[in-house]
């Protein structure tokens, strides 16, 4: 079963017909988010789904990388991320809680900074980045194997990315990748250029 409709609920797909797993891809998605009434929205929503479903149901959640980051941890969004870490741990049986990165694939969250990046640059607009910044992407198909694998292997519990292949890009890269049209930037210090695949293969 599925809760959602965005780009990680197509991708997972195949359990749709599954009343043994329940794939919950309708929390909330955007990191800057300060608004409590979307975050009471996901936490009415999945104990909702705790009363309809079968005991033993695996739960599969989408977290964030947000709440082991020191600098993120305090933010409104990933404290009710581990808030709703907690609930599922204690009112789930069987639970598959996996902390991510961006997740690049079609039809992508608008509020990760690879969007963000790719309206600025068709809409032809100046902006200024760290040089030498790295950031971790997640291929969606990846992920989906590493759920197939955990489900295959009854192996539950809670997952960060730690041995999820992604693909180190720095944010140089990704802007000249980004449509193969070049960016208006500006940025300090030299960085190795090169078009990754992980943005060829989605066309973002």
């Amino acid at each position: 079963m599925i809760v959602g409709d965005g780009m990680l609920a197509k991708a997972c797909e195949r359990w749709k017909d599954d009343f043994g797993v329940l794939i919950f891809a309708s929390g909330v998605s955007n990191p800057h988010c300060k608004e409590h009434e979307e975050f009471m929205r996901e936490f009415e929503l999945i104990q909702n789904c705790r009363k309809e479903v079968i005991p033993d149901i695996l739960l599969v959640y989408f977290s964030t990388t947000a709440v082991e980051d020191p600098k993120r941890v305090g933010s409104p969004y990933a404290l009710h991320k581990l808030n709703m870490e907690y609930y599922i741990e204690n009112h789930f049986k069987n639970y598959l809680i996996l902390r991510l990165p961006v997740v690049v694939g079609p039809d992508m969250n608008s509020h990760t900074f690879v969007s963000k990046f790719r309206e600025w640059i068709k809409e032809e607009k100046r902006f200024t980045v760290q040089s030498n910044v790295v950031r971790e992407l997640l291929d969606v198909e990846n992920l989906v194997k590493f759920i197939e694998d955990r489900i295959a292997e009854s192996r539950y519990g809670s997952f960060s990315i730690n041995g999820i292949p992604t693909t180190p890009c720095d944010v140089a890269i990704i802007l000249e990748g980004i449509m193969k049209k070049p960016a208006m930037f500006a940025q300090e210090g030299i960085t190795k250029m090169q078009v990754k695949d992980l943005l060829e293969k989605y066309h973002v």
